[in-house]
């Protein structure tokens, strides 16, 4: 999905969790961030386990998820949440 398609609550959380990443990395170095609203809501020690509770969470499917890594990754399906 390019970033054209790519719908504007993913990108927000995107760039949002970019500008936080410097200040997590220490401490949640390689967890799951679960991200709604340009808010990081909670960690998580994998990506299966951010996914099941973003679908839990929020109905609308309107989250997404990043590894807490010094270079964000994109990661498929799940940065990009089903609607």
């Amino acid at each position: 999905m390019s970033r054209l398609a790519t719908p504007d609550y993913i990108i927000a959380n995107y760039d949002a969790f970019q500008s936080l990443l410097p200040s997590i990395l220490a401490e949640h170095h390689g967890q799951f961030a679960l991200l709604r609203e340009r808010q990081i809501v909670e960690y998580f020690s994998t990506a299966g386990d951010a996914y099941k509770a973003g679908k839990q969470l929020f109905s609308d499917g309107q989250f997404s998820i990043q590894e807490v890594v010094a270079e964000p990754l994109d990661l498929g399906f799940f940065s990009h949440a089903v609607h």
